[in-house]
């Protein structure tokens, strides 16, 4: 048997029959219980609807104000609800509103199908607050108001949002974001007894914490988040890390390629060294054919390239096939060959570089002579002659398919 349901003479002296038949054809159930509970039902409508509860001057009133479109509005006061509201929507884009009021019971809110927006508005609730969405996008929204129970928040399958800002939570919050991707915003608001739980069984765009919240039961647990963007002040940027004290070298010692340092700047901190060993038996090569693109005068000094710009210019004149060069070749491969040398850059020195190193008065400084013994420089004379290196250590004009030693060298 159907439960009659009657309202307070008041209430049904402020509403017309065509009033009341337009709500009850509407096939809208609207009452009061004994309880004093305020229980709104809206059927099945696809058109757009407003359902709001805003608060009156006069205490203890609810007053609503029903739209089924934009055209029919359904309006009316009552009296004495005293403890829980219930909003009930099916499909169709509903929103709810509640704005400005306070209800000292629970209120609970659960909307169908459709694109739905449930909002609290400088409201408050004395009790417990709980929301629950279907599926499409929908909106949820605590503007400045205050729940003194606990909060439960459940959305479904969609792009949800749900926005607390500026309201006071003094009980547990869980708020459960469905499938979907999802926003979740709090800013300037309280969580007094326990610290909120938010968690997602789908994606969040994004979860912003302005820093504006305080938690006094602890910071938010988030959890099951998939992709979790938080918008806060950021992080200090790190103090770099101190630049680490460069090495000094000196000459004579163990230079960072593994060879002996000859020569070094006024900080010691670069420089040159030669290799450990030397290569016996290698022509310089490229007769008859000019590495340099020049000739270059025998005076030793003036108008000498160094040795890393004769190398760079031999390596050219070798990569367009113009010759073979296997003193400075040698040179070029020697860190791979050489296991007790970590660098892999050496080159063919000048003249100037291998008297250096001749010169050097330092005794770890050591360029080996003998019964004929000369080492090539990458000093080239003209397309037939390059210039060797002596014990006397005057640079000497020599062919090209003369034999000598090659002794490479490196910077650092």
């Amino acid at each position: 048997m159907k439960k009659k349901f009657s309202l307070p003479a008041s209430i049904v002296c402020g509403l017309s029959l065509s009033t009341i038949a337009g709500i009850a054809a509407a096939g809208d159930q609207l009452h009061v219980n004994k309880h004093g509970n305020l229980v709104i039902r809206l059927a099945d409508h696809d058109g757009y609807r407003l359902l709001s509860l805003y608060g009156t001057d006069v205490p203890n009133q609810v007053a609503y104000d029903i739209h089924y479109n934009e055209q029919d509005s359904k309006w009316g006061v009552l009296n004495n609800v005293t403890r829980n509201v219930v909003i009930r929507s099916n499909r169709g884009t509903d929103t709810v509103s509640i704005d400005d009021i306070h209800l000292p019971g629970n209120v609970t809110v659960i909307t169908g199908a459709g694109d739905d927006n449930v909002v609290l508005n400088n409201a408050s609730v004395a009790g417990k607050l709980n929301v629950r969405t279907c599926g499409c996008d929908d909106y949820v929204a605590l503007n400045h108001s205050t729940v003194y129970s606990n909060v439960n928040v459940r959305t479904n399958g969609g792009h949800d949002d749900v926005f607390l800002v500026g309201s006071s939570l003094e009980g547990q919050v869980r708020i459960l974001l469905g499938r979907g991707w999802d926003d979740f915003s709090t800013m300037d608001s309280s969580y007094v007894y326990y610290a909120p739980l938010f968690n997602g069984q789908g994606h969040t765009d994004t979860y912003i914490d302005d820093g504006t919240n305080d938690y006094y039961g602890g910071e938010p647990v988030i959890k099951y988040f998939e992709k979790v963007n938080i918008a806060s002040e950021p992080e200090p940027e790190p103090e770099p890390e101190p630049e680490p004290e460069p090495t000094v070298y000196e000459i004579g010692e163990t230079g960072p390629g593994g060879g002996t340092v000859f020569a070094i700047s006024e900080d010691g901190t670069s420089g040159m060294e030669y290799a450990p060993t030397f290569i016996a038996g290698q022509t310089w090569g490229c007769l008859g054919t000019s590495a340099f693109g020049m000739t270059l005068t025998e005076d030793g000094v003036l108008g000498v390239p160094s040795g890393q710009e004769s190398a760079d210019m031999i390596q050219d004149a070798i990569n367009r096939n113009a010759c073979v060069a296997p003193a400075a070749m040698a040179a070029f491969s020697y860190g791979p060959l050489v296991a007790a040398v970590s660098a892999d850059d050496w080159y063919l020195p000048s003249t100037i570089e291998l008297n250096a190193i001749r010169d050097s008065d330092n005794p770890n400084v050591v360029l080996e002579f003998g019964d004929g013994v000369a080492y090539w420089s990458s000093t080239e004379q003209t397309a037939q002659n390059a210039f060797l290196i002596l014990e006397s250590g005057i640079p000497s004009s020599a062919s090209k398919e003369s034999v000598a030693r090659v002794l490479p060298v490196r910077s650092f």
